[in-house]
């Protein structure tokens, strides 16, 4: 089983939060970006210094040995205002170069404005996915291991 560390960057507006959870719409302005779509929006930009904000539900984070990843937009499933307003957003962090996620739990309903992850958004096939961390796994080289069975026989 692979673990995921998340280590806080807190956001001055976030800590101002009285409550522990917040919907969507009230944790993205509590980091100073406005939803377009308060009932709909997974994402924003904050207005101070043009940071991608991304909601990532935490049911849909995978981590394997390449560390871990959220999808965020892929193709197909519509042509809704909010899938738009998605892809924007995720080309706008890849040529920044960077984003900002917060975690959502049951189903996206309630985020913890206090936890945000620094993270990087790549494209792979048409899809954007929202990467952090890395795994560390060891592989040998093959020729390392006639060289351990040389030293072995030796």
């Amino acid at each position: 089983m692979a673990y995921c560390v998340i280590i806080p960057l807190h956001h001055p507006e976030a800590r101002r939060a009285k409550t522990t959870t917040l919907s969507r719409a009230e944790a993205l302005r509590a980091h100073g970006a406005a939803p377009t779509n308060p009932s709909a929006s997974w994402s924003g930009i904050r207005n101070d210094d043009g940071m991608v904000l991304f909601v990532l539900c935490a049911e849909d984070i995978r981590t394997d040995s390449a560390g871990t990843r959220c999808l965020l937009w892929s193709p197909g499933g519509g042509d809704s205002p909010e899938r738009r307003e998605r892809l924007e957003h995720c080309l706008r962090a890849v040529e920044h170069g960077q984003a900002e996620a917060l975690l959502a739990s049951a189903r996206g309903m309630c985020v913890d404005p206090r936890l945000v992850l620094g993270v990087r958004v790549e494209r792979h096939r048409g899809e954007y996915w929202a990467k952090w961390g890395s795994a560390g796994r060891m592989v040998m080289p093959p020729a390392y291991d006639a060289l351990e069975r040389a030293l072995v026989a030796a």
